[in-house]
């Protein structure tokens, strides 16, 4: 391309063209082969984002099921022990529909 390039003269436009033309399309191929690549690495930190911000997500749930069951542990065991609904509900934090519930599923009459 260069030797091309310098003796331009030697050259009718068809064959200036046809060269140009070329170099084209080797620029083409070169830049698609850059696309991919850029493309498929987006792709990989796309996917590694994705699988950390999932398991953060994750943990996350699975902390406040863990607080949410053992408020449910503590407010059955006040139950058992006799404790009224109310304080039970200052002490989980749990609503008292929800203390009232458990109660009745455990079969605990007043």
């Amino acid at each position: 391309m260069v030797y091309l390039w310098s003796n331009i003269k030697d050259f009718s436009f068809d064959q200036l063209q046809g060269s140009v033309n070329e170099a084209l399309e080797e620029g083409g191929a070169i830049m698609g082969t850059i696309y991919q690549e850029v493309l498929e690495r987006g792709k990989e930190i796309g996917v590694k984002e994705g699988k950390e911000i999932g398991v953060k997500e994750g943990e996350e749930i699975g902390v406040k099921k863990g607080e949410e069951k053992n408020k449910l542990r503590v407010a059955l065991n006040c139950i058992m022990k006799g404790l009224d609904i109310q304080t039970i509900a200052e002490i989980t934090d749990l609503p008292v529909e929800r203390i009232e519930l458990l109660k009745n599923a455990a079969g605990v009459r007043e």
